[in-house]
């Protein structure tokens, strides 16, 4: 990295304020989103049923038998 001249610096400010536009958003939105990213939200509980349980557990079984007959069908 070199180091630049302070006449090249402020040609390349100037040209970035003539370039580019200031944001003035809607202080409402801004508002709004600040309370969003700094209050916490609402926590997903997910309880176990049986009825999922079984799912899962015949999900693995089935993975389970699927993978053993794959790899006694390529020895």
């Amino acid at each position: 990295m070199s180091v630049q001249s302070p006449e090249l610096m402020e040609m390349i400010e100037q040209q970035l304020q003539r370039t580019l536009r200031p944001v003035n958003p809607n202080p409402a939105f801004v508002n709004r989103l600040q309370t969003r990213l700094t209050t916490p939200g609402p926590t997903l509980a997910i309880t176990p049923s049986p009825s999922n349980l079984a799912f899962a557990l015949a999900l693995g079984l089935g993975a389970g038998l699927l993978i053993l007959l794959l790899v006694r069908q390529f020895r």
